[in-house]
């Protein structure tokens, strides 16, 4: 899931996490199928007695009218996993300056040596969502980066080579070669629904319940498991 492209970005020591559930896996023999689409039908085929669902969220992405046909726009998980393929150019704009939009703005700067990197969020502060001491660790790092936030201003427009902005009701155009969204996520949580009217236990865990931090997840499988 999310730990996928997490442990690609400033947050690379999550692929410790990943590593040990790959050996856990192994050692209790859990079969483990890649590369199949689970829908209803080919659940129900199995005949369960028990679901637990973890299909996860999708990222919020804004209309294709606002993005732009011809826009450089991408997720973050499109460029911590682009594996070089992305060419980002020299002006990137990150919107959205939550704990996801500092991290992938540090981890292009870090990756792209002589870019330039603009926030735009909406609030007046960055990583407001996340732990006081990870929220203040961002902000430091991002000042010393000498990344510009542009605070309390909202996207109104993508097109090739600029984004508008508003803020205060007060519009400008910012160069952007690429524009990278980090405004949330959006649960998948289809499937979990559509199994609770025909098998008795449905466990729906992680970011298909609520998009979140990795902690809950964790804890939501773990109790998912006890309960069966």
């Amino acid at each position: 899931g999310q730990l996928r492209a997490a442990s690609h970005g400033v947050k690379e020591q999550l692929h410790i996490l990943m590593d040990y559930y790959n050996v856990q896996l192994a050692k209790t023999g859990v079969k483990v199928e890649l590369g199949r689409e689970m829908g209803v039908k080919a659940v129900l085929d199995r005949k369960p007695d028990v679901v637990i669902v973890a299909t996860g969220a999708t990222p919020v992405l804004p209309a294709a009218d606002d993005a732009g046909k011809s826009a450089n726009v991408h997720t973050v998980e499109d460029v911590l996993l682009d594996r070089g393929k992305i060419d980002l150019g020299a002006k990137v704009v990150v919107v959205g300056g939550g704990e996801m939009g500092c991290e992938i703005a540090l981890d292009v700067i870090k990756k792209n040596p002589g870019v330039s990197v603009t926030i735009v969020e909406q609030l007046g502060d960055l990583a407001s969502g996340a732990f006081h001491s990870t929220r203040l660790l961002l902000k430091k790092r991002v000042e010393d980066a000498g990344i510009p936030v542009l605070f309390n201003t909202k996207l109104v427009e993508v097109r090739k080579g600029k984004v508008t902005v508003e803020s205060e009701g007060a519009r400008k155009k910012v160069d952007a070669d690429s524009v990278i969204f980090a405004i949330g996520y959006r649960s998948n949580d289809t499937l979990s629904e559509a199994l609770k009217s025909a098998i008795p236990e449905v466990y729906a865990i992680g970011d298909c319940n609520r998009p979140r931090q990795v902690l809950g997840a964790v804890w939501e499988g773990f109790h998912a498991a006890r309960a069966i």
